[in-house]
């Protein structure tokens, strides 16, 4: 696929600020921990995969992004 920066970039705040509450709520719910790698597909911003790490540090996690979206992500 491909987005114009400006699109990803409305997108992926847009998306942070709806997902990063509920991800952390389903991760501070222990659903997750037995899970040692996390595969986040389409995670954008990587919110989840932060919630994630903050909770079980030892654990690891891949966002699997677009290339112009995992740049915004960086930011």
């Amino acid at each position: 696929g491909s987005i114009t920066l400006e699109a990803a970039s409305h997108f992926t705040k847009k998306m942070h600020a709806s997902i990063f509450a509920p991800a952390i709520q389903a991760v501070e719910s222990d659903l997750f921990k037995s899970t040692k790698f996390l595969l986040d597909v389409g995670g954008g911003s990587g919110c989840f995969s932060i919630a994630f790490l903050k909770k079980y540090p030892k654990s690891k996690a891949t966002v699997f992004e677009l290339p112009i979206v995992c740049d915004i992500a960086r930011q």
